[in-house]
C-alpha cells in the first residue's frame, strides 16, 4: 500500500492513504506520509501558480509592444485611406482595407489567447477517443494544409484520453498547424499514438520542416516567442498549448534538427487522475 502510494506521488497524484493500519507505530508512519503528501500537493499548486504568475509577468511585458504593432499598422492604413479617399483607386483602397483586416485578426487572435490563458475555470474532463479528436482537428485545419504536404496518422481506434474536449483540441490544433507551417514545399507530418505501461497515452507529432535551432528550442514555450516571419504569428500558440497539457496532468517536450524537422511528444492521462 505504502509502495503504491509512493509511486502515485512520483506521478504527481497526491492521494492520501485512507486505510490506515491500527498498530500505533505503523499508523504514525502512514499519518506522517499523508501529511507529507498533503504538503507536497500544496507546494506543487503554489509552484504552478508562481510559474504561471512569472509567465504572466513576462507576457504582460510583451503585450504593449505586440498589440501596438497591429494598432500602428491599422492607424497608418486608415490615415492613408483618408488621404486617398477621393483618388478613386478602388483596388488600392480594397488592398489597404484587406491589410487592416489582417491586423485586426492578429490582434483578435492575441486577445483570445490571452483570455484563454487567464481563464481559471475548471476543465470539464471526460473519456475521449483520441483518434476522433485528432481526425476532427485535421479536418478543421484541412484548408491550411498545402497539397504537397502529406499527413498520416497511426492511432488505435480504442485509445482513450481523459481530457477537456475543447481545450485538448485547441492544443492539438496549435501543434498540427505549427507542424504544417514549418514545412516549406513538399513534406510530411505524422501523428502516432499509443498507451504506455504507466497508464499514460503518448502522442508524437513530427514534421519534415525547417527545424528549430538549439538556441531557439529552449524558448519555444515562452510567451511571444516565434520563429515565424513578422505578422505571421503571435508567439502564444505553443505557450497556451503547454499550459493546457500541464493542466491536464500531462507533459510536452520537443526535439528538433535544422533541415530535418521537429517532433513534439505529448503525454496525457488515459483515465482520471486521483487527487
Amino acid at each position: 500500500m505504502l509502495e503504491q502510494s509512493t509511486n502515485d506521488i512520483a506521478k504527481g497524484q497526491f492521494k492520501p492513504i485512507e486505510d490506515v493500519p491500527p498498530e500505533k507505530e505503523i499508523r504514525e508512519i502512514f499519518e506522517s506520509f499523508n501529511r507529507m503528501a498533503a504538503q507536497l500537493k500544496t507546494r506543487e499548486e503554489q509552484l504552478v501558480q508562481s510559474k504561471k504568475l512569472a509567465s504572466l509577468g513576462t507576457m504582460l511585458a510583451g503585450v504593449a509592444h505586440e498589440v501596438n504593432n497591429p494598432l500602428s499598422n491599422i492607424s497608418s492604413s486608415c490615415e492613408i485611406l483618408l488621404e486617398e479617399i477621393d483618388d478613386g483607386d478602388k483596388e488600392f483602397q480594397r488592398d489597404t482595407l484587406r491589410k487592416v483586416l489582417e491586423q485586426v485578426d492578429k490582434a483578435r487572435s492575441m486577445v483570445l489567447n490571452l483570455l484563454e490563458f487567464s481563464r481559471n475555470t475548471e476543465f470539464l474532463k471526460e473519456p475521449l477517443k483520441l483518434k476522433g479528436i485528432i481526425d476532427n482537428t485535421i479536418r478543421l485545419v484541412h484548408g491550411q494544409i498545402p497539397s504537397a504536404v502529406k499527413v498520416s496518422t497511426d492511432i488505435p481506434a480504442g485509445l482513450t484520453i481523459f481530457a477537456d474536449k475543447q481545450r485538448i483540441q485547441q492544443a492539438f490544433m496549435n501543434l498540427i498547424t505549427n507542424a504544417v507551417q514549418a514545412i516549406q514545399g513538399a513534406g510530411k507530418m505524422e501523428i502516432v499514438a499509443d498507451k504506455s505501461r504507466d497508464g499514460m497515452v503518448t502522442v508524437i507529432i513530427s514534421d519534415t520542416g525547417l527545424g528549430i535551432s538549439a538556441e531557439n528550442l529552449a524558448k519555444v514555450f515562452d510567451p511571444f516567442f516565434t520563429t515565424k516571419d513578422v505578422g505571421k504569428g503571435t508567439g502564444l500558440g505553443l505557450f497556451i498549448t503547454h499550459d493546457i497539457i500541464v493542466r491536464h496532468g500531462g507533459t510536452i517536450r520537443v526535439t528538433s534538427s535544422i533541415g530535418k524537422g521537429t517532433t513534439f511528444t505529448v503525454r496525457l492521462p488515459a483515465e482520471e487522475l486521483s487527487e
